[in-house]
């Protein structure tokens, strides 16, 4: 499994140049002042993305799955690779940023010193895994030429969806249940809200799992 993970790297040491740019755009695009509140999660995000699609459209166009299912090597391995190299590329995005930062900061931008927060980390994180835990059942199932638009569908609503719920929350704060939810988010200490929120992502990313590994084990190649 290992080596299938290590596969998807090696195919696009090209990207890396790409995403140094990605970062250097997400910074320019929401500059310093608030970079802390979403351009590093953004960017992180964003190059995390960059990787996934190049490697499950590399996949697609040279058939690594007929390759893959002609070697000792279990579908639930594929399955499970493709998972593990989101929080790789998750990884290497949250790495880039930093290196981009580091760079901003050489070049003269007064860039925040708190960017780089566990809290922001995590956020890229948990991003990613419910953004492709929607996306790659389908991919087993459809492939990645059919489901180029859901996974750009998908990047863009990641996106755009925080300030539009933002929006939506302030313009019903007197309703019932979004009062009952903002309370109990205020009123309840940090870990127990990040400790739901990892537990909400693990089980997205569980069932997920099991959904892809049933698709993959039914194919015929």
């Amino acid at each position: 499994m290992l080596r299938l993970i290590l596969k998807d790297i090696l195919i696009q040491k090209k990207t890396l140049l790409t995403a140094f740019i990605y970062g250097f755009f997400a910074i320019y695009v929401f500059g310093v002042k608030y970079y802390t509140n979403g351009g590093f999660v953004a960017g992180a995000v964003a190059i995390g993305y960059l990787f996934i699609t190049y490697a499950v459209s590399y996949d697609d166009k040279n058939n690594c799955h007929i390759a893959l299912n002609s070697l000792p090597v279990k579908r639930i391995e594929v399955v499970l690779a493709k998972y593990l190299s989101v929080v790789l590329f998750g990884c290497i995005g949250i790495f880039t940023m930093i290196i981009d930062g580091f760079l901003a900061e050489l070049f003269g931008f007064a860039m925040p010193k708190n960017y780089v927060a566990i809290n922001n980390v995590l956020m890229v994180f948990g991003v990613l895994l419910v953004m492709y835990s929607i996306y790659y059942p389908l991919y087993f199932r459809f492939g990645a030429v059919k489901m180029n638009i859901v996974n750009v569908f998908l990047f863009m609503t990641i996106i755009v969806l925080p300030k539009a719920l933002g929006e939506f929350i302030l313009n019903h704060e007197n309703n019932p249940l979004i009062k009952e939810v903002l309370n109990f988010i205020r009123n309840s200490p940090k870990s127990v809200i990040q400790i739901l929120s990892f537990a909400a992502v693990a089980l997205i990313s569980l069932i997920s799992i099991g959904t892809s590994t049933r698709i993959y084990k039914s194919k015929d190649f």
